[in-house]
C-alpha cells in the first residue's frame, strides 16, 4: 500500500521541485525577461551545464540537461521536455550580456547580464565545457566588446 502511495505522490513532487528550482534559480525571471521567440539559430550544444540563482547559498547546478545554442541573435538556453513546464525557453541578446569570460581554470565561463531598471532575476550564470566554450566564441566573434 505504501508503494502505492508513492507512485501516486512522486509525479507531484517531481512537479513541485520543478517548479521551486525554476523560481529559485532565477530562470522563470529570465524567461519573462527575455522570451524566445524564434528558433535558435548557430551552433548547438546538447546536454549542457550550468549554474544559476543560489538555494540556501549553493548555486542551482543544471547537471547535463541543457541545450545552449549561440548565434548571431543571441545565447539561448532551453530544457528537455520533462521539466519545460517550469523552464520556458530562453534566449538572451547579445546587446544584453555585459561579459562572457572565463569563471577561473576550469573550462567554465560567466555570462554576465547588463543591469535593467528592476534589478529582478540573476545578474550573471556559468556555462560549463562546450557550452561556455561556445558562448565565447559567440560572444567575441561579435566584432564589439562590452564597454
Amino acid at each position: 500500500m505504501h508503494t502505492l502511495w508513492f507512485l501516486l505522490l512522486l509525479p507531484l513532487f517531481w512537479l513541485n521541485a520543478c517548479r521551486m528550482l525554476a523560481a529559485r534559480s532565477g530562470w522563470r525571471t529570465l524567461a519573462a525577461r527575455f522570451p524566445q521567440h524564434a528558433p535558435p539559430g548557430g551552433e548547438t550544444v546538447r546536454f549542457a551545464s550550468a549554474r544559476m540563482g543560489r538555494v540556501h547559498g549553493m548555486p542551482i547546478h543544471f547537471a547535463h540537461c541543457l541545450t545552449v545554442a549561440a548565434g548571431p541573435e543571441g545565447l539561448s538556453l532551453s530544457a528537455p521536455w520533462f521539466v519545460f513546464f517550469h523552464r520556458p525557453p530562453i534566449t538572451v541578446p547579445w546587446p544584453q550580456v555585459e561579459a562572457v569570460e572565463p569563471a577561473g581554470d576550469s573550462g567554465n565561463v560567466r555570462v554576465r547580464l547588463r543591469a535593467d531598471g528592476d534589478g529582478d532575476g540573476p545578474a550573471e550564470f556559468f556555462l560549463m565545457g562546450r557550452a561556455g566554450q561556445l558562448a565565447m566564441a559567440a560572444f567575441g566573434g561579435r566584432g564589439t566588446s562590452a564597454p
